[in-house]
C-alpha cells in the first residue's frame, strides 16, 4: 500500500510521466462486417487521442503492426540562432 501511495502522490504532483499503452493485435477488427463490407481502415473510436498514448494494431494484410502514438509537445530549450 505504501508503494501505491508514493506513486499516487508522484502522479498528482506531476513528478513522473505516465504513458498509456494498448494493444489491439490479434483482434479480428478487419473481419467485422456490419452489412456494408469489411473495413478498409481501423483506428480508435475517439478522434481525439489522449496525450502520452500508444496503441498497436495489426495491419489489414495481417503481416505488420501499426502504431498510433500521441505525445505531448515539448518546447525546445535550445537557444535560437
Amino acid at each position: 500500500m505504501d508503494g501505491f501511495r508514493k506513486v499516487s502522490k508522484a502522479l498528482i504532483e506531476n513528478e513522473v510521466d505516465v504513458y498509456m499503452f494498448g494493444c489491439w493485435c490479434r483482434f479480428p477488427m478487419y473481419e467485422a462486417d456490419f452489412g456494408w463490407g469489411k473495413p478498409t481502415l481501423v483506428c480508435g473510436g475517439n478522434s481525439q487521442v489522449p496525450r502520452e498514448c500508444i496503441r498497436l494494431l495489426d495491419t489489414k494484410d495481417g503481416y505488420g503492426i501499426e502504431a498510433i502514438v500521441s505525445l505531448e509537445v515539448m518546447h525546445s530549450v535550445l537557444p535560437k540562432n
